[in-house]
């Protein structure tokens, strides 16, 4: 954000969080527009909710072709206005790359033609064998496939 609009710069961006989620990615780009996150949500589907913020917003359009938009805040993409606000359509795009498991689907899924989801690493992993428990009964499905109950 202090670099400016117009100026083009180089990034450390995610790989915050915790060993889990991977190192930061270094990305050079010219910053296109910063915005202050705010957005309104006129559709209900957030659960009543209709004001957010995601904190100060960079769009950013890197060497190699991509824009990107960054956040601030840890917020779930879950409304195409998050975008909008900033100037950028996710519908003029062929490929739109939304981190989340459930999140990105309000959003997303109705001008798509094909969701690919992918499964990352992290508190959200939907391969249950990757997290370590120390209290769970026995047997439980699904990480024992023939486990009944009574």
């Amino acid at each position: 954000m202090a670099a400016g609009v117009g100026s083009t710069v180089t990034l450390q961006i995610g790989g915050k969080t915790d060993a889990l989620h991977g190192q930061p990615v270094t990305v050079v780009g010219h910053v296109r527009l910063i915005g202050d996150g705010t957005f309104e949500e006129p559709e209900p589907i957030h659960g009543g909710f209709r004001y957010f913020n995601n904190g100060n917003s960079v769009v950013l359009q890197t060497e190699d072709g991509h824009t990107l938009l960054l956040v601030s805040t840890r917020f779930l993409n879950t409304s195409r206005q998050q975008f909008y606000t900033v100037g950028v359509r996710p519908e003029d795009f062929q490929v739109v790359v939304a981190k989340g498991v459930v999140s990105p689907r309000p959003a997303h899924q109705p001008i798509t033609m094909e969701m690919l989801l992918v499964n990352t690493a992290g508190a959200s992993s939907a391969d249950l064998s990757s997290f370590y428990y120390r209290h769970r009964r026995r047997p439980l499905y699904p990480f024992e496939l023939g486990a009944t109950y009574p």
